[in-house]
């Protein structure tokens, strides 16, 4: 179980032939999905439509979740093949919104594959100094607003 720290990663170990030996493995249970995606235009404006098989807004947040199952953070995304079998989708439809999301500007097509594009900076912690000083913000204005509120 885990506590009340909201800890982004889990360790256990992993059972190889049946016996544990020891070997740590990292268990991921989310990715970060920034409020700023709401107003990506990019995004935002691919043509899409309300069926689950066809809806590249789906596919994306779906692409964001395989690449965070992954170990090397990168944002790399399985084969084409692989990612239907894995999405439960048509390989021509996996290809279909591929395109559609490149053409967004979303994901890019190298020789090693596709690839989400600024995925690793997206998912990066935030550095300590900055998550302290937008915790210190937020504390600073609700005791503002006490002290309004008593006035």
């Amino acid at each position: 179980m885990v506590d009340g720290s909201r800890r982004s990663e889990m360790w256990s170990v992993t059972a190889i032939g049946g016996a544990a030996d020891g070997i740590m493995e990292m268990n991921k249970f989310w990715v970060k999905l920034h409020i700023s995606t709401l107003a990506d235009a990019d995004l935002a404006m691919i043509d899409d439509e309300a069926t689950r098989t066809q809806s590249a807004w789906r596919f994306f947040i779906e692409c964001l979740m395989i690449c965070g199952e992954a170990d090397d953070n990168e944002g790399w995304l399985p084969c084409d093949r692989n990612l239907a079998w894995r999405l439960r989708r048509d390989e021509e439809n996996v290809g279909e919104l591929l395109r559609r999301l490149k053409d967004a500007g979303m994901v890019a097509k190298s020789r090693q594959g596709w690839r989400v594009i600024n995925f690793a900076k997206y998912q990066a912690p935030v550095p300590a100094r900055e998550r302290k000083a937008a915790s210190r913000a937020r504390l600073n204005s609700k005791k503002k607003e006490l002290v309004d509120a008593l006035k």
